[in-house]
């Protein structure tokens, strides 16, 4: 019975750690399903803000923003909605932001970018160094330049925090977008990693791509003699002496100086682009940059920049196609827009959101719309391109918990550099204990020394004491078997526990001196695309493929497979190290019968030399030689040349007669 309840309780505790095995697996495999299909309804998300603002692709052709609805509907079924929100991403609280609208990092000057009134002289010249081959603004961060991840990207993390907080608890309220606030310009509001864009313009209507002058190909004067008139595009590379225009502002002065109205410039320049290529580098997004980008546009300034936003805020739809505008409305005059032009751009091509994608169940008892399963993605949609493009993508979701975990670590560092008098009173007091313990270790060493030298071993203590030595000279003992004065007596170091107690305070300050200088050393900078990158190649590094897999094992087979002819040569060399020749053998066994044969008769010899008729016996004649051939190496064929009877020898060989010194063959 007993062994029944063991058994008993044996397989429920194996059943119950089967069923806890699958319950875990099943809750992993739940989750891997939820990430999963979160993930898959990010992207979902993203694809289709992309997808809208490609609808609106003539408008933003126009000079116009494009505008996405506050909430976009991904899928319904079973009850569950999969939704999609946007996040405010500019510093009015837009949803959608022009990235053309800012200063780029590869070509802009560290002067245009102070002009913005964001950053330092110091700080401006970091950014624009650091910027040159960065793929994404976060990575201009360099806390020791005053490039802090809040000057640089704002307060995004605590944006998508409560923005996420919101949809959490209230869906947003009433599923309308969710408000920004008015805040201060970050770095990545003036300025961006990406330097270019296409080069599109609208001819008649129509998105059409610009043709590059270059070294004013036929091409291009075609174009501008369809815009301004025939003859036009001769008469402008005539003014410029052939030259080939380096930027806009070539082109506008070779219209000036070819009287070409100023009604037309726009045109033209919509419809070619100088350079080699059609593509615009490093401009600006007049249509829609901020003021404060605009006053930092050489041959703007304060002034003219604050004339420009009130002019195109007064201008209706359609009537920023191009840059035109910038002269009808008397924003400027000829000679300003010359001026200002290299740097200008109508429109922007490039524009960064931030979705928000999750699940809700409206028709669930008690549903309020908040949404579960939370993912926020960053995008920048290339609308220049048909369908439109990425031109980046990533994931913010754990920006805020990064963000919170940076500034717990700034926070630390401060705190540590607040109060460096602290420190340095602690270090103080350590020394000065230490330089304490060290004195009294001075005098314990001295009064041991002392003892040394009064009770010096091998000295009679009836003798008087010598003379002490001079202070100059080590003092001197005694050695024992020779004289006294003949060698000298050394001091041994003398180590006790406060010499040793210095020793390691002395060891920990510098420890702490380390901490802190390490702590002061700038720390690298890495976004989450960056850490992600890391652990695919660290996977991809780690990951092999089936075939890989069978190529290593077909290459353990062929380094462990042997042919059977080399098993048969390794047998036979196995074989031959093994076998003897029958004349080896026979040869080994004839001397050892000799040997034998001679011990025996050496003893005889020995214990009866009255048996040989008082005569000496001389063994080294008349024991046999040892031949050293074998039976088939003797004289006659197939006869033992031990067996073989010798002249003036009795046959037999050692078992035949003793032969006596001096006697004679019979």
């Amino acid at each position: 019975m007993l062994a029944v309840l063991v058994v008993l309780a044996v397989a429920a505790i194996v059943a119950s750690g089967l069923m806890a095995a699958g319950e875990a697996e099943h809750a992993g495999l739940a989750a891997m399903r939820d990430r999963t299909q979160q993930r898959a309804t990010a992207w979902s998300g993203c694809q289709a803000v992309a997808a809208m603002l490609g609808d609106q692709r003539q408008a933003v052709a126009e000079g116009e923003s494009p505008e996405i609805p506050a909430e976009i509907l991904l899928f319904d079924q079973d009850g569950e909605q999969a939704i999609a929100r946007l996040l405010p991403v500019g510093p009015t609280g837009e949803v959608v932001a022009p990235e053309m609208a800012k200063f780029s990092l590869a070509t802009v000057e560290p002067g245009v970018l102070e002009a913005t009134g964001v950053l330092e002289p110091r700080a401006a010249a970091a950014a624009v160094a650091r910027g040159k081959a960065s793929d994404a603004i976060e990575s201009i961060v360099d806390p020791s330049s005053g490039l802090t991840a809040s000057r640089v990207i704002g307060p995004v993390a605590s944006g998508i925090a409560e923005g996420v907080r919101r949809l959490q608890d209230d869906g947003g309220g009433a599923k309308g977008a969710i408000r920004g606030r008015v805040r201060a310009l970050a770095v990545a509001d003036v300025a961006t990693p990406f330097p270019a864009q296409r080069a599109l313009g609208v001819v008649r209507g129509q998105v059409v791509d610009r043709v590059p002058v270059g070294e004013w190909s036929e091409d291009a004067v075609a174009a501008i003699d369809g815009i301004a008139g025939s003859g036009t595009g001769a008469r402008m590379r005539d003014s410029l002496a052939g030259a080939a225009p380096a930027h806009q502002g070539d082109l506008v002065r070779a219209m000036r100086l070819s009287q070409v109205p100023p009604e037309r410039w726009g045109e033209v320049l919509d419809a070619v682009v100088a350079g080699d290529s059609a593509v615009e580098r490093g401009l600006v997004d007049v249509s829609s940059a901020p003021e404060e980008v605009l006053r930092a546009v050489p041959g703007l300034g304060a002034e003219l920049a604050a004339k420009v936003v009130q002019a195109r805020g007064s201008l209706a739809a359609g009537e920023r196609s191009n840059l035109g505008w910038l002269l009808s409305s008397s924003a400027l005059t000829p000679e300003e827009f010359e001026a200002a032009v290299p740097m200008l751009c109508p429109r922007s091509w490039l524009w960064r959101v931030r979705v928000a994608t999750g699940s809700v169940m409206p028709d669930s008892p008690g549903g309020d719309g908040s949404m579960r399963g939370i993912e926020v993605w960053e995008a920048v949609v290339d609308l220049a391109e048909e369908p439109p493009r990425f031109a980046a993508l990533r994931d913010c979701t754990l920006l805020p918990v990064a963000a919170a975990l940076a500034e717990e670590e700034r926070e630390e560092s401060d705190a540590e550099k607040a109060d460096p008098a602290a420190v340095q009173v602690s270090d103080a007091e350590l020394e000065d204990e230490a330089f304490a313990d060290a004195a009294g270790d001075d005098a314990m060493a001295g009064e041991a020394m002392d003892e040394v030298m009064v009770e010096t071993p091998g000295e009679d203590p009836g003798v008087e004491p010598a003379a002490e030595p001079a202070a100059a000279e080590p003092p001197r003992a005694p050695a024992r078997g020779g004289d006294p004065e003949s060698r000298q007596w050394q001091a041994r170091e003398w180590k006790s526990k406060a010499t040793e107690s210095a020793q390691q305070a002395s060891d920990r300050i510098k420890a702490r001196e380390d901490e802190r200088r390490e702590a002061r050393k700038p720390r690298e900078w890495r976004t989450l695309a960056d850490r992600e990158k890391e652990d695919r190649e660290r996977e991809s590094s780690q990951w092999r493929t089936l075939a890989d897999r069978e190529r290593e094992e077909r290459e353990q087979r062929s380094r462990d497979w042997k042919s059977l002819g080399q098993r048969e040569a390794e047998d036979r060399a196995k074989r031959s190290k093994e076998w003897q020749s029958l004349g080896q053998e026979e040869r080994q066994r004839r001397e050892a019968r000799d040997r034998a044969e001679r011990e025996r008769r050496s003893k005889q010899w020995e214990k009866s030399p009255d048996a040989f008729g008082g005569s000496s016996w001389d063994r080294s004649r008349d024991l046999p030689a040892t031949e050293p051939e074998d039976a088939s190496g003797g004289e006659a064929s197939g006869r033992d040349g031990e067996r073989a009877p010798r002249s003036g020898a009795s046959t037999g060989g050692l078992s035949g007669r003793w032969r006596r010194r001096g006697e004679s063959a019979p």
